[in-house]
Order: C-alpha cells, then sequence, then structure tokens
C-alpha cells in the first residue's frame, strides 16, 4: 500500500508552567521521535489503533520571562517532519504601595518598596530633579528616591515609568511649590505728556502672575502670564494742565509689587505774544499755529525756504516781500521778508548745499520758540501714519483768526487745524492759500527736503525744492 502520515498538530504550546501534552501520529510505516533540546521531553507512547499512536510531550516550569522556541524531529522511511514548540514566558510582576507620592518643597528622599517575581526592570522618565538608586535591577527590593528642592512657585510633577518587557507601573511624584516670587526691574516710571510706551521686565520663580489697577490711560501688551514675561505698558496722551500718576498692582500669590507712572502735564506754545495748547499727532506735540503766526499781519502764519531763519508773507495780502536773486546770502545777515529766487537746478537758495542749516536737534537757523524746533524726517512720517480722522475743508480757528484749511487728529480727541496757508513757488510766486499748504521738516534727500503737503483731498509726505517757502509747523524738543 501507499505509505501515508497524517499529524493532529504541527505545533504546540505551552504556559510557563508547562506541563504535558499528547500528538497523535497516524501512519503505516514505522517512525522515530526525537528532539534536541534538553527542555522538552519525550514521553510515553500509547497504541490507539493499527496506525494510530497517541506520544505524551512533557515542558517543565519556565522560570525566565522571554519566550522559547523548539523543536521534535519526526522521521519515517518516506519522509520527515518537523513540529515547533513555543514556551510563553512568565508575566513580570512589578508592584508597590503609594503610587501617588506627594513630597515638600525642600531636598530629600523616600523608599519604595519593590516587589517583583524575579523578573528584570528598569526606571525611566526622571527629570533633572529626581535620581533613583538603583534605576535598574531584578527582582524585589528597595529603591531610594531623591529629589531637589523645588524653587517653582508652583508644584512640579514627575512620572516614573517602572518597565519589566511588556509590564509597566507608574509612579507620580508630586512636589509642593515654593513661595511665589515677584520681580519688576522698574519700581517707577516718569513719562512725558505724549502718547507712547515702556518696556517692562516681570520676573517669578515660574510663577503665574495678574495685574491690577490700570487706570484708562494705561493698557498692558498682557495683563497676566502663567510666569515671569516681558511686556509693555502703553500710555495715552496728557492733554491736561495737571501731571497725572497711577500705581499699578503685580500680584504672585501673596507677593505684591507695586509700578508707579507719572506722567507730565500737557506743554504749552508760547510765541510772539500767542500762547496756546499743543496737540499730540504721530510721534510729538505739534505747535496750535504755524511759526510766525500774527493775528494782524501773519493770521496764516509766515512762509520759510528751507533752512532759512527768516519768513516771508503770502503775496500782496500781507506786508510785502522783496525778491532777489539768490547769490550766496549769508545766512548769519537777518532778511526778514527777502525772497531768494534762483533759476538754476535743483533750485536751492543756498550755495553751496548744506544738509546742515536745519537738523533732527535744534540749529542756529530754527526759528521756533525755546522748547520747540522743525519737525524731524520720522516725525514727519509719524504725522503722516497717525493720522486717523481728516475734517476737510472748513473754517477753523488758527490761533486767535479764522482761517480755512482741515482738521487732524491723531491720538486723543483734540485735532490739529491745519490753515491751507499756500505757499511760494521758486520764483516767488504765490500759490494756494485756501487751498493747500505745507509743513517743512528737517529731513533732506539729495538735494532736496522733506515736506508734509496737504490740499483738499489728501495729505503727502514727499520731496520738495528747498527754495520753496513753505510753513513750519514747530513740534517740542
Amino acid at each position: 500500500t501507499e505509505p501515508y502520515l497524517q499529524l493532529t498538530s504541527y505545533s504546540m504550546s505551552f504556559g510557563p508552567f508547562g506541563g504535558p501534552q499528547t500528538l497523535d501520529i497516524i501512519t503505516n510505516r514505522t517512525w522515530k521521535l526525537s528532539s534536541n533540546d534538553d527542555w522538552i521531553k519525550i514521553g510515553k507512547t500509547e497504541k490507539l489503533g493499527t496506525y494510530r499512536f497517541r506520544v505524551t510531550i512533557e515542558i517543565p516550569y519556565y522560570k525566565e520571562f522571554i519566550k522559547r522556541i523548539g523543536e521534535i524531529t519526526l522521521v519515517t522511511p518516506f519522509e520527515t517532519r518537523k513540529i515547533e514548540i513555543r514556551q510563553f514566558p512568565l508575566t513580570p510582576l512589578l508592584y508597590f504601595d503609594n503610587k501617588i507620592r506627594q513630597i515638600p518643597k525642600t531636598s530629600g528622599s523616600f523608599n519604595v518598596e519593590l516587589t517583583s517575581n524575579d523578573c528584570i526592570w528598569s526606571i525611566s522618565g526622571a527629570p533633572s530633579w529626581i535620581s533613583m538608586n538603583p534605576s535598574s535591577g531584578k527582582g524585589s527590593g528597595t529603591i531610594s528616591v531623591s529629589h531637589l528642592q523645588n524653587p517653582d512657585g508652583v508644584e512640579r510633577k514627575a512620572t516614573l515609568k517602572f518597565t519589566s518587557g511588556a509590564v509597566s507601573e507608574y509612579l507620580e511624584i508630586i512636589q509642593a511649590a515654593s513661595e511665589r516670587v515677584i520681580e519688576l526691574n522698574i519700581n517707577e516710571k516718569n513719562i512725558n505728556s505724549g502718547a507712547g510706551n515702556f518696556i517692562l521686565n516681570i520676573s517669578t520663580n515660574n510663577a503665574p502672575w495678574e495685574a491690577s489697577g490700570l487706570p484708562d490711560w494705561i493698557t498692558l501688551s498682557e495683563n497676566n502670564a502663567v510666569s515671569g514675561k516681558t511686556i509693555a505698558v502703553y500710555y495715552q496722551v496728557n492733554d491736561a494742565k495737571s501731571e497725572r500718576s497711577c500705581s499699578l498692582m503685580f500680584k504672585s500669590g501673596n507677593e505684591i509689587k507695586i509700578l508707579k507712572i507719572n506722567q507730565e502735564k500737557a506743554p504749552v506754545y508760547s510765541h510772539d505774544g500767542f500762547t496756546g495748547d499743543p496737540v499730540f499727532v504721530g510721534s510729538n506735540w505739534w505747535a496750535p499755529v504755524n511759526l510766525g503766526y500774527d493775528p494782524v499781519n501773519y493770521k496764516y502764519g509766515k512762509l520759510y525756504q528751507w533752512g532759512r531763519k527768516d519768513g516771508q508773507g503770502y503775496g500782496d495780502s500781507e506786508p510785502a516781500t522783496e525778491i532777489k536773486i539768490a547769490q550766496n546770502p549769508t545766512i548769519s545777515n537777518p532778511a526778514p521778508n527777502v525772497f531768494y529766487t534762483t533759476e538754476i537746478s535743483p533750485y536751492d537758495w543756498h550755495f553751496p548745499k548744506d544738509d546742515q542749516l536745519w537738523g533732527p536737534s535744534k540749529t542756529k537757523n530754527d526759528s521756533c520758540p525755546e522748547g520747540w524746533r522743525i519737525p524731524t524726517y520720522e516725525e514727519g512720517q509719524s504725522f503722516k501714519s497717525y493720522i486717523n480722522q481728516m475734517i476737510r475743508v472748513v473754517v477753523g480757528k488758527h490761533g486767535e483768526s479764522e482761517c480755512t484749511g482741515m482738521y487732524i487728529y491723531g491720538y486723543g480727541k483734540k485735532g490739529l487745524f491745519v490753515p491751507f496757508a499756500g505757499f511760494r513757488s521758486i520764483s516767488g510766486i504765490s500759490f494756494g492759500r485756501d487751498i493747500s499748504t505745507s509743513f517743512w521738516t528737517s529731513g533732506v534727500k539729495g538735494p532736496y527736503a522733506y515736506a508734509l503737503d496737504f490740499d483738499r483731498l489728501y495729505v503727502s509726505f514727499d520731496d520738495n525744492v528747498r527754495s520753496e517757502a513753505k510753513s513750519i509747523r514747530c513740534v517740542k524738543e
């Protein structure tokens, strides 16, 4: 007859405690069963029929913690087969009491009594303020856990992971907070009357803080945070005739620090018998009237060629202005009501070009009253950028005079009235009265100089030829 061979299983699995299992062999030929693994024992064979045999496979107790695999070899005259034997390891046992430990803010240590079934284990997840001895081992034992003092004003936590194979247990450690500390790099700040900001550094021992006591003219970039922070303190214009102060409170826990802020009163503009209140636009206070204002002769103010100390009137409606050809006029020799004309490009009344006639700091050619000066290039830019409202073409109060012009609003509720004073061209001819005007700045660009230009539709900031005569609106030094 044809040989045949059948097995009831081609693999056998045992738990860590081992034990016997049987394997049935059905064949019509002789066979032999063996194993090269000394932990696999081939036991008795029982004949169940003519061609059926039942063999007992015995596996001992396994105390290790990794799976082991062996095999049995079945040999017949016509075929050889392998039967895989797998024994699974013990499940590691890790146990300790009190899996959440509350510890004090001070440095110290405590013990963890670990119970284990002789498995190999290790501990991970410790932050820099925690150490273990030992941090790995085998079987049961005592583990000493040391901790540093907590310098922070908030509690801190750590989770230690005890691992053996696929088994993990966790120990949560919660350390109490230290007393909260808060410090300010400034305790008192004196600020000018304009709008602006300054930087405040708030230091804590990683504790949260909050600010209070803010008046309506002070805002903070952040009113609270979870730890120390550098913030901006913003203040609004003080257009009152008196100083003002406030005390901001910064609190962290029971700790409180005070920042006192003192803001100057609004300045007063006074020149040639006129006194008025300036208006803050952009980054500075601007005089309430044009330079040279006189309610009788110059109700729109005087017109100035760039860099000159002396101004002129407009057309024939104001005191007569003499037109002279520019021939390197001496700037130290005052020449009121004289306009220097030139037909030579780039149309500068002064030869050679001198960028220092006006500057960011007050010069001898600056006719603004004491404490005031001609605006800088940056202040002209800021003026243009911070205009948030314009009321165009109105009859408004320029000093004590009524003029056609426009109101400019920057910070605050008070507007700056800009009369349409017009200008003188390079030939000395007057244009634009009650239609447009310009404010010189000390900023220069090559042979030209920058001015704010106003008309009935817009405000611009651009370069102009220096021999034109335009208005000057002084700003606070």
